[in-house]
């Protein structure tokens, strides 16, 4: 059976709705009560021509040294003949304090919200789809206290604090260097502004499939619905993601008859089949910066909803910490084995890697 482009993939609405949200872009920072803007990059820190890939590594870097953001986020997603939106804010201060909260628009009844605090203590993560409601709860000092084991490196460290939902844009665009090869690079002009546009397409094709379908062979070409080509908008000077861009292809007069194939012959099957016509799917995201007037206390506080039970809130504290602790332990038979080899002793066996588990919207990368 071929593929019906009119299928919608849960996990890829899932991966737009949740895991690209944390994203703060737009700088527009020409006012003292304006957010604090990203460092500028000299000619020197760039080079002239940088690959796609490096050029996004050092906007990351340039991200992850914002201190406090307040931002307005809007999302416009056209998928499946169907068009919504997903607004909110984003708000970052220092001391491990951020708040998320997206809400979606354009979809008649259905409602979703999806909610992210932290006071510097607890992390909270709450989510309402419809009626069904979710929430979990992290305490992030022990986990901090953990994660300076000498036995751990820093790149670790900034990975795990940055999917624990406290890296911000650059927790993004790190999840798209990993899920995207970005190969091309070029100037362009965004509202007036300077930007380096990074455009590439999806490197494991699997994740962008629900598990009913069947896989796609390596060099099909993949559905209208699946967005394969994504560009990102960086700031020239500062590396600041200004929109992030990703869309579908439209499919072939190939790929639109579904009939089967006879074996023998090579030649279609009986009369030509149509699929439902489905444009290709098309999501935009922008990000504005807001006065950092706007960063409040209160902004970072939060108590579950009367509608929640206390029996049904999920803390996964304990199971985090486990999960660094089969890390290090890791690590040290590594550093035990690496020892022995060198001093021509036979090396320590050494043991597979430890999953450290994740936080409710994101994947934590797994041990190198």
């Amino acid at each position: 059976m071929g593929f019906n482009p009119t299928m919608p993939s849960i996990r890829l609405i899932l991966i737009v709705t949740i895991c690209l949200v944390p994203l703060i872009a737009r700088a527009q920072v020409h006012s003292p009560d304006q957010a604090t803007p990203p460092p500028a990059a000299t000619p020197a820190a760039v080079p002239a021509q940088p690959p796609a890939e490096a050029r996004l590594d050092f906007a990351t870097v340039q991200l992850r040294e914002m201190k406090r953001i307040a931002a307005r986020i809007d999302m416009n997603v056209d998928m499946l003949n169907q068009k919504f939106s997903l607004e909110g804010n984003y708000y970052k201060d220092t001391d491990y304090r951020v708040r998320l909260q997206l809400n979606l628009v354009g979809l008649g009844d259905t409602s979703s919200k999806m909610l992210q605090v932290s006071d510097g203590k607890i992390l909270w993560d709450f989510q309402q789809v419809l009626a069904m409601q979710s929430c979990h709860k992290r305490e992030i000092q022990p986990i901090l206290k953990k994660l300076e084991d000498p036995n751990l490196n820093e790149g670790f460290r900034i990975a795990i604090i940055s999917n624990m939902g406290f890296g911000g844009p650059e927790a993004m665009l790190s999840g798209l260097r990993k899920s995207v090869g970005f190969d091309q690079m070029s100037d362009d002009k965004l509202d007036g502004l300077d930007v380096v546009v990074l455009r590439g397409t999806w490197r494991d094709r699997t994740t962008l499939l629900s598990a009913n379908e069947r896989p796609l062979p390596p060099t099909a070409p993949l559905p209208p619905y699946v967005p394969e080509n994504v560009a990102i908008y960086l700031g020239r000077l500062d590396g600041w993601p200004h929109m992030i861009e990703m869309i579908g292809r439209a499919p072939t007069m190939l790929q639109e008859d579904i009939r089967e194939i006879d074996k023998a012959t090579g030649r279609p099957i009986g009369p030509a089949r149509k699929p439902a016509r489905v444009d290709p799917t098309r999501v935009t995201i922008r990000y504005k910066l807001l006065p950092n007037t706007e960063i409040t206390p209160g902004l970072f506080s939060f108590e579950p909803p009367a509608s929640v039970a206390a029996s049904s809130i999920k803390d996964d504290t304990e199971e985090f910490l486990a999960g660094l602790d089969q890390y290090i332990a890791v690590e040290v038979q590594r550093k035990k084995s690496e020892a022995a080899k060198a001093e021509g002793e036979q090396p320590v066996l050494k043991a597979p890697p430890i999953e450290v588990p994740t936080a409710p919207t994101g994947d934590v990368p797994s041990p190198k």
